[in-house]
């Protein structure tokens, strides 16, 4: 008998302050104390494998804002590194590591190490990565740059996923086999994408699925349904068949044609 994960409202939106900036949520206190092993490992890592080139090290996503799920929540960190070259890359080592922690700590289930790299002028040259630090991100190691770059409102500033929605789209679509890791992604961009046709309009941020969820069905209920079963793919992505697999499709065909009216 199957037992699935069920839709649940896991996060929130990020609060607004009085001149209607976003509030960074990040906090060390937010980290469960079990997690501290695992983020000295990872920062050890880091120092380990860039030495003198490492400029700072950052953790983002449900670690730092308190609703972390063990065993489900990835573990999302990154590193600014000195000199030019790395947008936005996996670090080299990201595999051992997650092979390493995953064994040793029952609690984890996957571990994202990027790099990218310092810029004096990162808000024009990277501007991605700019609103990940200023707006979600906890600096544990280095100089925080989040110091020196502007506040952010809920606009499209803050968007990064329709930007992808159409290319991660026509490269889904052409593989003959899909791993659940990679369904499970397409998922997250479809979901986070079609929150962004919406964010100005509720004037506040999450990169919360359930929330993205939730405030894409208020301005398009006749495609709720298909984002509904989206979500529960997306937690649920080894009992996807053929026909839930096509509802995928269509509504990601659909989004990459809302995207590009309305945002491109």
């Amino acid at each position: 008998m199957n037992t699935y994960v069920q839709i649940q409202p896991i996060g929130d939106y990020f609060k607004n302050d009085k001149n209607g900036f976003v509030i960074n949520p990040a906090s060390w206190d937010n980290i469960p104390i079990k997690w501290h092993p695992v983020v000295e490992q990872i920062k050890q890592s880091y120092f380990n494998q860039l030495g003198d080139t490492l400029h700072s090290v950052y953790l983002r996503g449900s670690i730092v804002r308190g609703c972390l799920v063990d065993g489900l929540s990835d573990l999302d960190t990154f590193a600014i590194v000195k000199g030019n070259g790395k947008r936005w890359e996996n670090a080299y080592w990201a595999n051992a590591l997650n092979t390493f922690l995953t064994k040793n700590y029952d609690f984890v289930s996957e571990v994202e190490l990027m790099l990218s790299s310092v810029n004096d002028e990162i808000i024009f040259e990277n501007p991605n990565v700019a609103m990940m630090i200023k707006t979600q991100s906890l600096c544990v190691f280095g100089d925080d740059l989040g110091n020196s770059i502007q506040n952010y409102k809920p606009d499209k500033s803050m968007m990064l996923n329709y930007r992808w929605v159409e290319s991660d789209y026509l490269e889904f679509i052409e593989k003959n086999k899909v791993s659940n890791e990679e369904l499970k992604n397409f998922i997250k961009v479809l979901i986070r994408a079609g929150f962004e046709l919406v964010m100005e309009m509720e004037g506040k941020y999450t990169p919360d699925l359930f929330y993205c969820y939730k405030s894409f069905s208020k301005y398009f209920p006749e495609w709720k349904e298909a984002m509904e079963k989206a979500l529960f793919y997306y937690l649920n992505p080894s009992d996807i068949n053929e026909k839930m697999m096509q509802s995928i499709l269509e509504l990601g065909e659909w989004l990459v044609g809302k995207v590009k009216l309305r945002l491109l």
